[in-house]
């Protein structure tokens, strides 16, 4: 049972409750919370689905394999024996038949002959035929694969103004944001570069450090900036230009090594497709914000906590599965995990001098904020 606030009143309240005590809201979880709510319960859904199917399918192909198994033992030398001897059968009947006999008149023996030629040359037609279509397969594979890519067709890069058009403004800074094209770039620092020269895609990948008092408006432009000049990019095996790229700006490096998708904004585009920038304003507008202190700790305090509540987490799953490997869906599991967080979470608020209700508000906190989950 995980405790928050009610938007309404901020009276603490449990997330299985049907409406607050306090005020009597209905609809007292604050929206944040919904969305982290949800999408953890997603991910429990879709991790316990995969392991279900994975299993299911390993008893399936186990399962078939010991039917092909009991059939073979059944069957024994006889099913391949009479095979052998049906092809030989047949093999000799169709020879017998093209074969012309003592006792055939010429006129006979001449169309059987000819019957003979016709047969193998159909058979020479189909093998000539089957040849042809598979050098035609090829041929087409070979110039999807390595001779189209390096025309310039289909090197041709979308544009500057293709890019603005696939972003949606969300304030009135970014609507301004052709003004600033001659503005000095902010300041940014490359964390990593990797590229995947491959003969399906040529990808970019770029992991950049900004300052937490950038704007949106100025990410944008940064973002845009870093794609202009490494979309003409050269030396590449199989592609002229990069097909593939994704250049994300985080905050810091530990939001970038949690590898969790804690960037604030973020530009990507596969193949021939509209290039896609996203840019999560709200965060930088929190980021702005002055540190304050909460139940007597500094905000640097209160991560450290959260950084350790995260990892009790964790510790409760993966303790959780190597108990019961492969059964979240089943209630013990389940219980057995919710025992050890509250073992967990008792003890963690005891070392640090709070309360559940402070613990769990700490952990909300780290949510809605994005402070950086460890590795």
């Amino acid at each position: 049972m995980a405790l928050t606030k009610c938007k309404e009143c901020g009276h603490a309240v449990s997330t299985t409750a049907a409406a607050c005590p306090n005020c009597g809201a209905p609809d007292f979880i604050p929206d944040d919370v919904k969305m982290a709510m949800e999408k953890e319960r997603k991910q429990r859904q879709l991790i316990a689905v995969i392991e279900n199917y994975r299993q299911n399918r390993k008893q399936e192909e186990e399962r078939q394999k010991e039917q092909l198994k009991e059939m073979i033992e059944k069957q024994g030398s006889r099913t391949c024996l009479w095979s052998s001897n049906t092809r030989k059968q047949s093999r000799a009947t169709q020879e017998s038949s093209d074969k012309p006999t003592g006792g055939d008149s010429p006129a006979v023996q001449k169309i059987m002959a000819e019957r003979k030629a016709k047969r193998k040359a159909n058979a020479y037609d189909a093998k000539a035929l089957y040849l042809a279509l598979i050098i035609t397969v090829s041929c087409i594979f070979i110039f999807v694969m390595l001779v189209a890519p390096r025309l310039p067709i289909w090197q041709k890069g979308t544009s500057s103004s293709s890019i603005r058009n696939t972003i949606t403004p969300t304030s009135s800074s970014s609507r301004r944001g052709s003004s600033t094209r001659n503005s000095p770039l902010p300041k940014y620092t490359i964390l990593d570069e990797d590229i995947y020269d491959t003969p399906i895609k040529v990808q970019v990948e770029i992991d950049l450090l900004v300052s937490k008092d950038i704007t949106q408006e100025e990410l944008t432009v940064l973002l845009k900036h870093l794609y202009e000049k490494n979309r003409q990019r050269g030396g590449f095996k199989y592609h002229k230009y990069p097909t593939h790229f994704a250049i994300r700006a985080y905050t810091s490096k530990e939001h970038a090594d949690s590898g969790m998708g804690q960037w604030v904004g973020m530009l990507s585009k596969i193949q021939n497709d509209a290039v896609e920038l996203t840019v999560k304003g709200q965060l930088l507008t929190k980021l702005k914000q002055k540190p304050k202190q909460k139940f007597g700790l500094t905000e640097a305090k209160r991560r450290s906590i959260f950084t350790e509540l995260v990892k009790a987490e964790d510790k409760t799953w993966k303790e959780a599965e190597a108990k019961y490997p492969n059964q979240y869906l089943k209630p013990e599991f389940g219980d057995f995990r919710n025992k050890l967080e509250e073992k967990y979470n008792d003890e963690l608020a005891t070392k640090h001098g709070l309360t559940r209700e402070q613990l769990e508000e700490i952990g909300i906190e780290g949510f809605v904020n994005n402070w950086p989950l460890p590795k």
